[in-house]
């Protein structure tokens, strides 16, 4: 059945070749650190909102970046809450996209 088989599919596993996972606030420390020598975005990724999955496929359909020139980190704020909220601390604000 062909609407079954994306079923138990990873919804991370299809991200954007241009595109790093963040998994850990240890990396976010990392990222922080390198985003002073090369220009780094953030998208914060609800997988239960609607929205968020609407501009997630924006940027995915739409993506035109050189990865030489933008580090571009997906974080699946769901899955990795810790992070998310370190994030938080950082940027008061509820943004998704961090640049």
């Amino acid at each position: 059945m062909g609407f079954l088989k994306n079923f138990n599919k990873d919804k991370n596993s299809d991200l954007h070749k241009d595109w790093k996972e963040l998994v850990s606030e240890e990396q976010l420390e990392q990222i922080i650190s390198d985003s002073n020598s090369k220009p780094t975005a953030i998208f914060k990724h609800s997988t239960r909102c609607g929205i968020s999955t609407r501009a997630k496929f924006i940027l995915e359909e739409d993506w035109d970046i050189n990865a030489d020139a933008l580090d571009f980190y997906y974080l699946d704020l769901l899955k990795y809450r810790s992070v998310s909220n370190k994030i938080a601390e950082l940027r008061a604000t509820s943004i998704r996209l961090l640049y």
